[in-house]
């Protein structure tokens, strides 16, 4: 969600605050509506904020640093995407203490809000603003009153403290470090090589390439010190000396680029045929048959491993929010109707309210992006709690999830950096057929021609897809026959009910419009009185057996007023020379014809929020990796 950035080093120079500043730029695609940078000089925390909703905030911050050729050789930064106060320079980060001798930026949520303020309130200390991060500065300068080390009284500050956190604190002192805290929120520490030995910390590794070499990630509970000197030092909560694991930088110029194209949502929505090739690559044998690393476990330790879960479960509970949630609807369609295995799909908050069905030696599936959604983490860690196995579907190699579920697959999506997902929604629809196919061959319920028969299917997927996206003249014709509604219907079906939901989101998204989703068949129950003349309806139609049923529905939509859309394998007799709009997409079966056919619901969205001007990467009020 917000994002941190921080570095330390031992050479003074403008170059300081500028490449934090770069750094968090390259976190710019979460979200912001607020930005700034502290750093020593001088034995003094210098601060600069810009609170701005335009997106523009970092590139002034920029200006306003090479201005005034600030030069430091430490300093932190941060955007802010507001959960606590208004958007304005007071409540922007970083916070600085009432003696201004701390500054803390911090991404997550405090719980214990009131109670903090008692404690500071009873000491004399005032706040000036609405955010609770201002409460983890006025802990840390009261603690440190009575502490030996900078480090010692954030441990002690962070005693006090319930709820969600990622924290970097600059102190006035130059003999002091930086020092990093985690509790829900991810950071990440980065190693340049070389004589000056700067090291950087930041809340996602893609804000230090180019600037670190090497990165390690903190586990939950780890506090760090990093040293002008370039050396790290890594604690538990309980002050346990933990070792370091630095690991190479994944990521390159190239992964975070925008590949000639004007926007990295378009080049995303274009990148979905590679994509699927990588998600699929080594995962379908010569045989037809599928295999997962995740399943991949010596005979001699079947006994008690996920393997065996999968095959004796009575219950599988998807768990996730927003697109991976839409993309879990069609996991719990293949589970059951492939594998054999009733399946509830859950938003993740739900879960501790809806989970007197789960027992021991169940399955729970979390899915997510990032790997650090904070609801599904919780669902999984409360999932294990009640003795039900773990599993996930995540993008990022090494994200809290990975690292937390027993097993998993990755969707190998690469780099997401546009804030409405595209790729990573039809890679996790086809990890979730992997899956589904790889516990129906576990479980028994799916015979070997068939399985065989689907994954040949799966291996025509990528140029499908590839199909859909190089006719780009059908791609803008099918988009600029649509005026732009106040409001719109997305129908589907079966397989494309789930994508009926995904294109709704996406229109509401990146072009601002009210999309209703709705089962195909629940027009006539209600949302039809919301049709009037001109009100645009666009139709999933697979073939399924069942498009001359759907026609049906459509046809009492035109009736009164609406604009039909529609997007299929064929269009239904019925239908021709009422529509506004047909773009035929390539024919698949109806489990997989959510994936050929999502391209053309994220350019739709794309296209509409391009014409109006909104900034499709970045738009308002919403943020790439929900963390609070």
């Amino acid at each position: 969600m917000c994002g941190i950035t921080a570095m330390i080093g031992t050479t003074v120079g403008t170059q300081v605050p500028q490449q934090l500043l770069l750094a968090l730029k390259r976190l710019g695609y979460r979200g912001y509506d607020g930005a700034g940078v502290a750093y020593l000089a001088d034995d003094a925390l210098v601060r600069i904020r810009n609170p701005d909703k335009s997106g523009k905030g970092i590139a002034m911050l920029t200006n306003t640093v090479k201005t005034m050729q600030c030069a430091s050789s430490r300093g932190i930064a941060h955007t802010r995407w507001a959960t606590h106060g208004q958007v304005n320079e007071t409540n922007t980060h970083p916070h600085f203490s009432a003696d201004n001798s701390i500054a803390v930026v911090h991404n997550g949520t405090l719980e214990n809000i009131s109670e903090l303020e008692c404690l500071l309130g009873r000491e004399g200390i005032s706040l000036v603003s609405e955010c609770d991060t201002e409460l983890i500065a006025q802990l840390i300068m009261l603690e440190r009153r009575t502490r030996g080390t900078l480090s010692e009284a954030v441990l002690a500050a962070l005693a006090h403290i319930r709820g969600s956190y990622g924290i970097a604190v600059l102190s006035n002192d130059p003999r002091d470090p930086l020092v990093i805290a985690r509790h829900g929120s991810p950071l990440c520490i980065g190693y340049k090589k070389g004589a000056s030995r700067t090291l950087y910390a930041a809340s996602d590794e893609i804000a230090l390439v180019g600037l670190a070499d090497e990165v390690q990630y903190l586990a939950d509970g780890e506090l760090a010190t990093l040293s002008a000197c370039g050396d790290v030092t890594i604690h538990g909560l309980d002050a346990e000396e933990v070792q370091n694991r630095f690991t190479p930088v994944s990521l390159t110029e190239e992964d975070i680029g925008f590949g000639g194209y004007p926007h990295r949502m378009l080049l995303e929505i274009h990148q979905q045929s590679e994509v699927i090739t990588d998600c699929l690559r080594g995962r379908i044998r010569d045989d037809g048959s599928v295999e997962l690393g995740a399943f991949r476990i010596p005979r001699e330790r079947l006994s008690g491993s996920i393997v065996e879960a999968f095959q004796r479960a009575s219950l599988l509970t998807i768990a996730a929010h927003g697109t991976s949630y839409f993309a879990g609807c069609y996991g719990g369609r293949f589970m059951e109707n492939i594998a054999r295995l009733p399946t509830r799909v859950l938003l993740a908050s739900e879960y501790h309210h809806a989970d007197h069905l789960t027992k021991p030696g169940d399955v729970v599936l979390g899915i997510s992006q990032s790997g650090t959604t904070t609801d599904t983490l919780l669902a999984l860690e409360e999932a294990a709690q009640r003795g039900a196995r773990t599993f996930g579907i995540t993008n990022r190699i090494g994200s809290d999830i990975a690292r937390f579920v027993e097993a998993g697959v990755y969707v190998y999506a690469g780099p997401e950096n546009a804030v409405a997902s595209t790729k990573a929604f039809s890679a996790q629809v086809v990890a979730l057929y992997l899956v589904a196919l790889r516990v129906a061959q576990l479980r028994g319920t799916c015979a070997h021609e068939d399985i065989a028969k689907r994954t040949a299917e799966l291996a025509t997927l990528p140029a499908l897809v590839k199909t859909v996206l190089d006719d780009q003249s059908l791609l803008l014709s099918f988009a600029k026959s649509m005026s732009l509604p106040k409001r719109c219907f997305i129908l589907g079906r079966g397989y494309a009910h789930p994508l009926a939901l995904e294109t709704a989101l996406k229109l509401k998204e990146v072009a601002y419009i009210d999309a209703h989703a709705e089962h195909l068949t629940e027009l006539k129950h209600g949302p039809l009185a919301l049709v009037e003349e001109g009100t645009p309806v666009i139709a999933f139609l697979p073939d399924d057996g069942l498009a001359n049923k759907s026609a049906i529905a459509l046809i009492e939509a035109a009736t009164r007023g609406a604009s039909l859309f529609v997007v299929g394998t064929k269009l239904p007799t019925a239908l021709v020379g009422k529509v506004r709009s047909f773009f035929q997409v390539p024919h698949t079966s109806p489990e997989l014809f959510g994936v050929v056919a999502a391209p053309i619901a994220q350019f739709l969205a794309y296209e509409l929020g391009v014409r109006q001007g909104i900034d499709v990467d970045h738009p308002r009020n919403i943020a790439k990796s929900v963390t609070v």
